[in-house]
C-alpha cells in the first residue's frame, strides 16, 4: 500500500490582503450577473433570438455573420443594460419592433437619414 509522507500544514494557509479583495471583488460580480441562473437566463435569450438548442451548442465560429451579430446582441442583453443602442442594421427587424426585446423600452423611433 502507497502511503505519502507529506505532512499537511500546522496552520491554515493565509492570504494577502490583495487576493482577499480580488476574491470579494469576483463573488460580488458574479452575484450582480446571477450566475447561479446564468446558463438558463442564455439560453432563454437566445432562444428569443431564434436559436433552436442544436444551435446554442455549436461553436460561434460556425454562423454567418448575422448570426453572429444575434450572438453579440445576446451577450449585451445578458449583461441587463439599461438602455441599449442598436445601429442602424438592426432597424426594421423584430428586433428594433420590440418582439424580441421586451424588457428595453423604445425611446424613439428609427430616423431614416
Amino acid at each position: 500500500m502507497y502511503k505519502t509522507t507529506k505532512k499537511r500544514p500546522s496552520r491554515p494557509l493565509s492570504l494577502s490582503p490583495s487576493c482577499v479583495h480580488q476574491y470579494i471583488m469576483i463573488d460580488i460580480s458574479l452575484d450582480e450577473l446571477d450566475a447561479a441562473t446564468a446558463e438558463q437566463r442564455a439560453s432563454s435569450i437566445l432562444h428569443g433570438l431564434g436559436f433552436t438548442k442544436a444551435m446554442q451548442q455549436q461553436p460561434t465560429k460556425s454562423f454567418s455573420g448575422g448570426w453572429r451579430m444575434r450572438i453579440a446582441l445576446a451577450r449585451a442583453l445578458f449583461l441587463k443594460p439599461e438602455f441599449l443602442l442598436l445601429d442602424g442594421s438592426w432597424l426594421g427587424t423584430k428586433l428594433v419592433e420590440g418582439e424580441q426585446l421586451p424588457s428595453i423600452p423604445c425611446i424613439c423611433p428609427p430616423i431614416l437619414i
